[in-house]
């Protein structure tokens, strides 16, 4: 959690989820994932509710022979995430919080995916 945004300081995010939905969404980007890139498994860990800036928010880890893919696939999961996970963002500034917009670095991310089959690949020098 960054303890700022665009305005100042702020002083802790609470996250929002749809029970059920959310956790569905989640695993089938999870299989997306899966069936795009050759990785053994991949697994993330999202939290809700109220954080403390600098607390962790989300955890996203992968599996493969091959650690370009491995990479591949954590990137391809981290971009969509935003963008196929219902959980919605506010920021909290003193007593007052403010729901979260979308960013266009972030619909930007994950439309490079949605461009190409496989998306970007990695520099192999």
């Amino acid at each position: 959690v960054r303890d700022f945004n665009a305005q100042g300081g702020i002083q802790g995010i609470e996250l929002e989820y749809y029970p059920g939905m959310t956790e569905s969404a989640l695993e089938a980007l999870l299989a997306q994932a899966s069936q795009r890139f050759d990785i053994v498994d991949a697994g993330v860990v999202h939290r809700v509710g109220k954080l403390a800036n600098h607390a962790q928010i989300v955890w996203v880890g992968t599996a493969s022979q091959h650690r370009e893919q491995a990479f591949l696939a954590a990137t391809f999961i981290m971009d969509m995430l935003k963008q196929s996970v219902p959980i919605w963002k506010k920021e909290w500034q003193g007593d007052e919080a403010c729901w979260v917009a979308a960013k266009a670095d972030d619909d930007k991310a994950a439309m490079r995916w949605l461009s190409t089959e496989k998306g970007p690949s990695c520099n192999k020098a």
